[in-house]
C-alpha cells in the first residue's frame, strides 16, 4: 500500500468517526481530529509525484540506472528502486496569535507580538 493510499484510508476513517459528532447521540471529539483531517486533505490535494528514473540492483548490490519509460522500468524481476525529483514546495503556514503566546510561555505584549511577526516574516521570506 502506498503512502497516498494510507493517507486516503486514514482520512476516510476520520471522516466516519467525525460523523459521530453530529445528531442527537453525538459524542464530543477533540479538535485535533479536524486538524488531522485538514492536513490529510491538503496533502492529498497535492499532485501525485511520478518517478523520473530508477536504479536496478544486482545480487551484489551494484546498480544500473534505468530511465523511466524503458522496458525494464516496469519489470518487477529487476526490483527497480524508483527515483524522484525534489518534492514540490509546501505552502507556508504561519502561527496563530494563540500559538505565538504558547511558544513564548507568557502572553506577548503588543510590541512583543510585533517582533514575533517580524521574525516570522523573515523566516517566510527565507523559506518560500
Amino acid at each position: 500500500m502506498t503512502d497516498r493510499e494510507i493517507m486516503d484510508q486514514a482520512l476516510n476513517a476520520l471522516e466516519e468517526i467525525n460523523k459521530l459528532s453530529i445528531g442527537e447521540n453525538a459524542i464530543c471529539l477533540p479538535a485535533e481530529i479536524d486538524t488531522a483531517m485538514d492536513a490529510l486533505r491538503e496533502r492529498l490535494a497535492q499532485p501525485k509525484q511520478e518517478p523520473v528514473s530508477g536504479v536496478v540492483l544486482d545480487e551484489h548490490g551494484l546498480g544500473a540506472l534505468v530511465k523511466n519509460g524503458s522496458e525494464d522500468w516496469h519489470c518487477k524481476k529487476h526490483n527497480a528502486r524508483r527515483l524522484y525529483t525534489a518534492p514540490p514546495p509546501r505552502k507556508w503556514v504561519g502561527l496563530t496569535d494563540e500559538e505565538m503566546h504558547e511558544c513564548w510561555g507568557d502572553p506577548l505584549t503588543p510590541l512583543g507580538m510585533k517582533h514575533a511577526r517580524m521574525i516570522e516574516a523573515k523566516l517566510k521570506e527565507k523559506n518560500t
